[in-house]
C-alpha cells in the first residue's frame, strides 16, 4: 500500500509543474481591428500548451491558435504599425534617390544579419533596376512605392491605379519577390488611395516612427529620437540618406537592447508570434522564409 501511495504521488509531482506551466502559458488569439487612432491592427495568433510534443522534446512546445478575425477580413485600412504585444519593429526604407549611400547601408544590415523592407519608387527603379535586383538577392523584401514621387490624393483614382500599377508591373518584369504593401509618397493619401491598393491587392502602410532623416541630423541625434519612440510592432521609416546610414548600426544594437527583434514590414504585420521559440512550425516559417538567402553572410 505505501508502495502504491508513493507512485500516485510522484506522479502528480510530476504532471504539477506541466499544468501550471500550461495555465501560465496558453495565451488567446488577437483578432484583427480597426482602431480609432492607429486604423487596421494586425491579428496576432495565440498560442496553447503541446503537452504531448513537450514531453517529446523536453522543452515547452506549443500549438498555434489562429485568430478569427485577420487583415484581410477587415474593411480596406491604412496600417501604421503591427500588434502592440509583438515584439519586433521593421525597417521600412523608401528609396527614391541617394542611390549611391545604398551599398554601404545594405552591407550594414547584413553584418547586422537584419531584413528590412524597401519601397521603391518604379520610375527609381527603372533607372536603377540592378540595384533592384540585388537588394531582392540579399533577402530583403520589396514593397511598391509608386511610379513618380506624387501626392496620391491629389490625383484621380484611374492615376492613383496607373502609380500604382506600374511600378508592380515593373517589379514584376524584374522578378522580385512580390510584397503586399504599397507606401504611398510622402504619406500622402486618401480613401480612394486604399481602395485602389487594395483592389490591386496591395495594403496602403505607413509608419509609426519616423528618423526625419531627410533633414539630414547628426546620426545621435536620429539614434535618439527613434529611440525615444520606438515600441513593439513599430513600423521605422528611413531613406537612404547620410544620417540614416551613419546612424544604422547603433539605432540596430539599440533596437535589439529593448529586447525588440528586427524583421520585414511582412514580419511585423503578420499573425506569427515571436516568444514562441519557434515552439510551431507554421510562425517560425513566417519570420523565415527567405533566411536561406542569409546562409552565404
Amino acid at each position: 500500500m505505501r508502495i502504491v501511495v508513493v507512485v500516485v504521488i510522484v506522479a502528480l509531482t510530476s504532471c504539477a509543474p506541466l499544468m501550471v506551466m500550461s495555465e501560465k502559458a496558453d495565451i488567446a488569439p488577437s483578432d484583427a481591428r480597426i482602431d480609432a487612432v492607429w486604423k487596421a491592427v494586425p491579428a496576432l495568433d495565440g498560442r496553447e500548451v503541446d503537452v504531448e510534443a513537450t514531453r517529446r522534446e523536453g522543452r515547452t512546445m506549443y500549438r498555434r491558435v489562429p485568430p478569427r478575425v485577420t487583415l484581410a477580413d477587415i474593411q480596406p485600412s491604412p496600417i501604421y504599425r503591427g500588434h502592440p504585444n509583438k515584439s519586433i519593429a521593421a525597417l521600412m526604407i523608401n528609396v527614391a534617390w541617394h542611390e549611391e549611400r545604398l551599398p554601404a547601408m545594405l552591407d550594414t544590415l547584413r553584418k547586422n544579419r537584419v531584413r528590412a523592407t524597401f519601397f521603391v519608387l518604379g520610375s527609381w527603379a527603372h533607372k536603377h533596376t540592378a540595384s533592384v535586383k540585388h537588394i531582392d538577392e540579399m533577402g530583403h523584401e520589396i514593397g511598391n512605392h509608386a511610379y513618380t514621387h506624387r501626392n496620391m490624393s491629389s490625383l484621380s483614382a484611374y492615376a492613383q491605379r496607373q502609380e500604382i500599377v506600374r511600378t508592380a508591373q515593373l517589379l514584376a518584369t524584374l522578378g522580385v519577390h512580390p510584397s503586399p504593401w504599397f507606401a504611398p509618397p510622402s504619406g500622402d493619401y486618401n480613401e480612394e488611395t486604399v481602395r485602389v491598393a487594395w483592389a490591386y491587392g496591395l495594403y496602403t502602410v505607413l509608419w509609426s516612427v519616423d528618423t526625419i532623416d531627410w533633414r539630414e541630423p547628426k546620426p545621435d541625434v536620429l539614434v535618439q529620437r527613434v529611440m525615444a519612440h520606438i515600441h513593439a510592432g513599430a513600423l521605422v521609416l528611413m531613406h537612404p540618406t547620410a544620417a540614416a546610414t551613419q546612424a544604422l548600426p547603433t539605432l540596430i544594437d539599440r533596437i535589439r537592447a529593448r529586447g525588440l527583434q528586427l524583421g520585414t514590414v511582412s514580419d511585423v504585420l503578420s499573425s506569427a508570434r515571436t516568444d514562441t521559440n519557434c515552439g510551431f512550425a507554421r510562425a517560425c516559417a513566417t519570420l523565415g522564409t527567405r533566411e536561406e538567402r542569409f546562409v552565404k553572410w
